[in-house]
């Protein structure tokens, strides 16, 4: 039996991963909620396939993943790419052509306590906070270097605002990028690269638009063209992208991986299904064709 693994919070989605695979009763092919303990080196997984939906919050999550790819399991999102480092990703994007804010990467406020002040004698300090807000501008968005969500997200409106900010963050990395005033907030999920689900988006409350039709007029197919080109590039299998639409130019100002929101509740039940049944035909294609991850991303 080829085992699919879902590593999960106890979320509607990945139990409706679960059931949806195992309805479809493909020979050989079981998906079940993940159990595992310690990881030996290069021990094999039980599990032919894993859906990560955890190692953002679980981090001994990503050391499992790795050697269970390196062993001969897929992982959806391959653990070698990284998904979750927002500056990079915004680099790769404006490489491929794509609008991206005004983004300044900062050195965290505070550093491990076993370096010391002569350890960092690379580090300039203190921080040019006027060079650097008249280059993002103001209003702006301070965020962690990592992507989780919309945890620690900050929206600054002065430089005294920024600094009381940024003095609370501690060891994280944080990202200050310029705050696109928008006309239209959209949210792109791709699935295996090709698949794509726009849905509009409130980020003040977070929540999804799902009683209106997509504005033909909008830039649609250049936001859909756009995500799976970066889903492709950066590896991604399962995956959202934020794009801030102002002036009918579209700016990609956020990509949430390895877990994008997928709660019923938001969503709606057609998004939610949809996400649901392209992600679950993925996952046994994968199974079928004894696909790999890319080991050097």
């Amino acid at each position: 039996m080829r085992k699919i693994g879902i590593f999960s919070i106890k979320e509607d989605f990945a139990y409706s991963l679960i059931h949806e695979i195992n309805q479809l009763n493909v020979k050989n092919i079981r998906a079940e909620f993940a159990l595992v303990g310690d990881t030996k080196l290069f021990e094999r997984s039980p599990y032919k396939l894993i859906i990560d939906r955890l190692s953002y919050y679980v981090k001994y999550f990503s050391a499992y993943f790795k050697n269970a790819a390196l062993t001969g399991t897929y992982v959806i999102n391959n653990p070698f790419a990284h998904v979750g480092e927002r500056f990079l990703n915004y680099n790769h994007a404006k490489k491929m052509g794509v609008h991206v804010p005004r983004t300044v990467c900062l050195p965290s406020c505070q550093q491990h306590p076993a370096c010391s002040a002569e350890d960092l004698k690379n580090l300039k300090y203190p921080l040019d906070w006027e060079e650097m807000t008249d280059f993002v501008g103001f209003p702006a968005i301070l965020k962690p270097y990592e992507a989780f969500g919309y945890r620690d997200v900050y929206k600054i409106g002065s430089i005294n605002e920024l600094i009381q900010a940024y003095n609370g963050t501690q060891q994280q990395v944080m990202i200050l990028q310029q705050f696109i005033d928008y006309d239209l907030f959209v949210k792109v999920y791709v699935v295996g690269g090709k698949d794509v689900l726009v849905v509009k988006y409130k980020p003040s409350t977070r929540e999804y638009v799902t009683d209106d039709e997509w504005d033909k007029s909008l830039p649609g197919q250049r936001i859909i063209d756009s995500a799976r080109e970066f889903s492709k590039k950066m590896g991604f299998d399962f995956g959202v992208m934020e794009y801030a639409v102002k002036d009918n130019a579209p700016y990609a100002v956020n990509f949430i991986n390895p877990s994008p929101n997928c709660r019923k509740e938001t969503l709606g039940t057609e998004n939610f299904n949809w996400l649901v049944k392209k992600l679950s035909k993925l996952a046994i294609k994968l199974v079928q064709s004894d696909a790999k991850n890319n080991l050097e991303c």
